[in-house]
């Protein structure tokens, strides 16, 4: 694009370009039966060794694990090495609910919850457990119910009893439960074969059956199918509502469900349903649960094959688009461990060709990486003849407990050597041009990652793009919280020229505030959709001229108090509801022989009485923001350090969270953020007295505030 700031693409003749292959991308596997190329398998997303046929984990586990792709069903949350999580799980035995601790490495029991019964807190026959957002969602088969309780205060927030709208041939059985990526919540009830979805605030959104008597439920990677599992069967329920039949085994899945944990889930959660915590304690141990989170000492079991020891996968073709095209090399991205290896072997040729000529082709390049180390990468110069299309043979070699993972591999084309600023006599002949070509490139890598880190040095000094974000702050003397996300620390360091000027305003905090919140995005609306200031219905068509477009203000969000002082002024007010006379009740103040008592009360020694007005309101503001913000306490951390980032310090703030209800005088202020009106239809003669509530059609202001009668304003 002319004029645009942005560096070129490299391209020949001066750099080599490339193609890749990985999960996003592709891995441009070709299907064959001929033995020559043997299986291997895709684990979320990274190619490697398929698992033993002795080590296959079933989607059928009792402990609802989905073979060790997640937590089991009875528990729920998010765990992380070093004891950074929130682990919850309910024991559906002596029905008690109980909570990780990290630093004393094993799970305490919640007090004040559990126990056989109906009540809000009571249990009958639980099932699955998820959390999500602070809350805790609890299936309660034996009363018929989904609770949801708030984590802070453990709180019954609502029940969701059977869905009206669910034609159920047997009564509600919820067993097991989870959360889409939307905020949806998926029960499954294996009474009745279905798979009910709930909004987050509870509204039944429909049902799926077919499912069998399926107990177990998970969601997918992509947030919105769900996998569900019984004793018998596992079933998928695709985004449309799909229901199919999939196979019993994990690696049929294993890349479509994903895992709960960290590192790979299989090791955390045996076939048992046993969880292995103990590197999540502090300090680390050998901890390992059952699935009622008591500690138990396992039994040691002879070693099983984890893996295959071989398998062979056939990438291509790979089309450079460049006739006799000299493939430069390929690039491996992922991790080789002790014990295993990969074998790359390549053909090229001007046309394409069919897999069975593949097999009886002579493959070239053979190069072989024996480690590799996260994230690190291997190369290895291609060796194959000139050919337009590329054909690549891997091969993964593994000793049955370890197996070799490629995340990426990358291929550079066309080979362009040093050897173009030597004389032209080392290159009359082929084969000593060959040789020049690859030993030039050894020395050819090294200055291209050197001008590489050249040509991007402008990203170190970017807010949008450097990976240094604290160096980069602390050039300007800036100190961003760690709390605040990486986002929002990278645009204030972006404004900071703007916004550094501004700071300890209101203007702002305000200005934060909204970018954190996300309400800094321009929300623009067609007038064929809805009327500004209208409560008329949408038009059926648009206008044939270019609709009006208007954008969306983001909330006030913070409230000096300064501007809750109504007062008499004497000879500029007038005595009404809104006028406030001083007084001692202002402040209220101890008073010997009224309020206060000797030896009681203490009374304050600096009393400024002519001032005392002013001093309860000045210096002193509020923060309403959404309750999400605050639904957990990281989130609450996160607010308070941005509002304690831009706050003066002789000002004092409070934080208000706004629940989505209508409560004035709790988290609802008339004239901030609630205003109770009816927009009239217009003034009509003879009928509508000309007053505050008289507004003329195609505006909402007071007639007698804005607008005169015979000069702005024309009754009709």
């Amino acid at each position: 694009m002319t004029g645009s700031l942005l560096p070129a693409i490299p391209r020949p003749p001066h750099d080599p370009t490339s193609l890749l292959v990985d999960r996003r991308l592709g891995w441009s596997l070709l299907a064959t039966d001929d033995p020559t190329f043997g299986d291997t398998a895709l684990t979320n997303g990274a190619l490697t060794l398929a698992q033993a046929p002795g080590a296959l984990r079933w989607l059928t586990e009792p402990s609802g694990s989905f073979g060790g792709l997640r937590l089991p069903a009875n528990v729920a949350g998010r765990v992380a090495e070093g004891g950074d999580g929130d682990l919850w799980l309910l024991d559906t035995t002596s029905l008690v609910l109980r909570r990780f601790d990290p630093c004393r490495c094993r799970f305490e029991t919640v007090p004040c919850f559990g126990g056989q019964g109906s009540g809000p807190r009571q249990l009958g026959s639980p099932g699955g457990i998820t959390v999500s957002n602070g809350r805790l969602y609890v299936c309660d088969a034996g009363n018929a119910r989904v609770a949801v309780y708030v984590l802070s205060t453990m709180s019954l927030a609502a029940l969701w009893s059977a869905p009206a709208s669910a034609t159920a041939p047997n009564p509600w059985h919820p067993d097991g439960v989870a959360i889409g990526d939307s905020g949806d919540v998926y029960v499954v009830d294996s009474v009745n074969g279905m798979v009910h979805r709930f909004s987050r605030h509870g509204t039944y959104l429909g049902h799926r059956d077919g499912v069998g008597a399926s107990t177990h439920i998970a969601i997918g990677c992509d947030g919105a199918t769900a996998y569900v599992a019984g004793d018998l069967d596992a079933y998928r329920v695709d985004r449309d509502g799909t229901v199919a039949r999939i196979p019993g085994l994990t690696d049929d899945i294993a890349g479509e469900l994903g895992t709960s944990f960290a590192r790979t889930s299989a090791e955390v959660v045996d076939a048992s349903g046993n969880i292995h915590l103990g590197t999540w304690c502090l300090p680390p141990s050998d901890l390992v649960v059952d699935g009622r989170g008591e500690p138990i000492t396992l039994v040691a079991q002879p070693v099983v094959a984890q893996f295959q020891r071989l398998g062979t996968a056939l990438l291509g073709p790979f089309d450079s688009l460049i006739d006799h095209c000299v493939w430069h090399r390929v690039i491996l991205r992922g991790a080789v461990p002790s014990g295993a290896n990969v074998g790359i072997e390549t053909q090229t040729s001007d046309i394409e060709l069919p897999v069975e000529e593949l097999a009886m082709r002579t493959w070239e390049t053979r190069q072989r990486c024996t480690a590799v180390d996260e994230p690190n990468e291997w190369d290895a110069l291609i060796q194959s003849t000139p050919g337009r299309y590329l054909w690549m043979r891997v091969e993964l070699t593994g000793n049955g407990a370890t197996a070799p993972r490629l995340g990426q591999i990358e291929i550079e084309f066309p080979r362009i050597s040093l050897r173009r600023y030597m004389p032209a006599v080392y290159g009359v002949e082929p084969q000593s041009a060959d040789l020049t070509d690859r030993l030039l490139a050894l020395f050819d890598r090294e200055l291209r990652d050197t001008e590489h880190e050249i040509d991007n040095i402008a990203a170190l000094f970017d807010p949008a793009a450097t990976p240094f974000l604290d160096w980069l702050a602390s050039w300007i003397g800036v100190q961003l919280p760690r709390a605040l996300p990486e986002s929002l620390r990278r645009d204030l360091l972006a404004r900071n020229a703007e916004l550094g000027a501004l700071r300890g305003t209101r203007f702002a905090l305000w200005t934060l505030l909204v970018t954190y919140l996300g309400l800094d995005r321009l929300v623009q609306a067609c007038q064929c959709d809805v009327e500004a200031c209208s409560c008329r219905a949408p038009r059926p068509t648009c206008p044939p001229t270019p609709p009006h477009r208007w954008t969306w203000s983001p909330p006030p969000l913070i409230l000096e108090h300064y501007r809750l002082r109504r007062w008499l002024e004497a000879g500029s007010s007038r005595l009404g509801d809104q006028a406030v006379l001083w007084g001692k009740r202002i402040v209220n103040r101890s008073q010997l022989g009224v309020g206060a008592q000797v030896g009681v009360t203490q009374l304050k020694g600096t009393p400024d009485p002519l001032r005392d007005p002013f001093h309860v309101y000045a210096h002193r503001y509020t923060v309403f923001v959404p309750a999400s913000a605050g639904s957990t306490p990281e989130r609450r951390h996160m607010v308070e350090s941005l509002i304690a980032m831009e706050t003066p310090a002789h000002t004092d703030g409070i934080v208000e969270y706004v629940e989505p209800r209508f409560r004035i005088g709790f988290q609802s202020m008339i004239g901030l953020d609630a205003v109770i009106a009816r927009v009239p239809r217009g003034v009509t003669l003879g009928e509508t007295p000309v007053g505050p509530a008289s507004v003329l059609t195609g505006s909402a202001a007071p007639l007698v505030a804005t607008a005169r009668i015979g000069t702005t304003a024309v009754l009709e």
